[in-house]
């Protein structure tokens, strides 16, 4: 019996010892996208915008760029904000998806609102900010142009 007991201890040592090495040498999440890769990309992205537009993008290059995560710390302080910044893509059928359709209006027809709250709003989103930066720069509103280009960003 002290023998048997003695070998279940010594396997309940390896096993811990196993565990905790395994713990130890994991690899850590390279975390690759946060607020450094958002910055990252915004920055480099004014650099590809067509020569018409490209100038009010690179005067504003800065302020883009301190802003870039505003929408997704809109999510911490609003959660339901978080279907804004999504989309699961292969919930509606194979590339190239032509069962999702385009415009928000004809998905909310096709759809129910909370299939579509559930699966994510992203494409819908980015084109009313899109027309929010279409409309602001049209009519000269060049804060509200700023801002909406930041939320696109």
């Amino acid at each position: 019996m002290l023998i048997e007991s003695t070998r279940r201890a010594q396997r309940f040592f390896f096993v811990a010892f196993a565990a905790l090495l395994l713990l130890t040498l994991a690899p850590d999440p390279a975390r690759a996208w946060g607020e450094n890769g958002q910055k990252l990309v915004v920055n480099k992205a004014v650099d590809t915008l067509p020569a018409e537009v490209r100038s009010f993008f690179q005067a504003n290059r800065d302020f883009l760029i301190q802003h870039a995560g505003d929408s997704s710390e809109a999510v911490s302080k609003t959660p339901a904000e978080r279907k804004n910044h999504f989309l699961y893509l292969d919930r509606y059928g194979r590339f190239p998806y032509e069962s999702l359709p385009r415009t928000y209006k004809a998905a909310r027809s096709k759809f129910t609102r909370a299939k579509l709250d559930a699966n994510g709003l992203l494409p819908w989103q980015i084109g009313v900010y899109s027309e929010k930066l279409t409309r602001a720069m049209k009519d000269g509103k060049w804060d509200e142009a700023r801002m909406a280009a930041a939320w696109l960003a």
